[in-house]
């Protein structure tokens, strides 16, 4: 089972994805914002929480298409023996806006993720989440994180309508829903 999951900024992906690992035995996070990072130090000393602030002046879009390339070879390697999930946002915040930087349908169609996931949480809940731990991401306004998740939502659409795979949009905003999410997900991966 490949899971593409995918939300904005403090929707809650890594958690989903590090919960999963934690009780799927053999699931492969592949965390495409640590590998970005990764990329980026060979060229910039830049912390994850340096890249979230510098987005636009060391993430070009050639890097960002080599980390799709990383996402498509560890979806290649480990479709026949482990679930995988990538934990990816194309949508980034710049300093005159936001970047989209997608798979192109030929790249997804590549990956070949089983289902598309997206999480979804209010932005007042987001803006509260980024509050409590920045981690280099910078304080948005509510009109911002709501283009921002539009921006997010609306690229799962566009996957979805492209390529035929399944979208499931899912609320993140309490622990209950992440309870569920991470059991609905669970029973997903095992149904393979």
């Amino acid at each position: 089972m490949i899971i593409y999951l995918t939300g904005s900024p403090a929707s809650g992906k890594t958690t989903i994805a590090e919960r999963l690992a934690e009780r799927e035995h053999g699931l492969v996070h592949f965390r495409f914002g640590q590998v970005l990072t990764e990329l980026i130090r060979q060229n910039h000393q830049v912390t994850q929480e340096g890249l979230r602030q510098a987005t636009s002046h060391v993430s070009t879009p050639d890097i960002v298409d080599q980390v799709n390339e990383r996402a498509i070879a560890t979806c290649e390697q480990f479709r026949e023996t482990n679930s995988v999930v990538i934990d990816t946002h194309a949508v980034t915040t710049e300093e005159t806006g936001f970047r989209i930087t997608p798979l192109s349908v030929a790249q997804m169609t590549r990956l070949n993720p089983d289902i598309l996931v997206c999480l979804t949480s209010q932005p007042r809940i987001r803006a509260a989440r980024v509050k409590a731990a920045a981690l280099g991401r910078p304080p948005l306004t509510e009109e911002q994180l709501r283009t921002q998740a539009l921006l997010q939502e609306s690229l799962v659409v566009s996957y979805s309508a492209a390529t035929g795979i399944p979208a499931y949009f899912m609320r993140n905003e309490t622990d209950e829903n992440l309870h569920s999410i991470e059991a609905e997900l669970l029973a997903l991966i095992r149904k393979g």
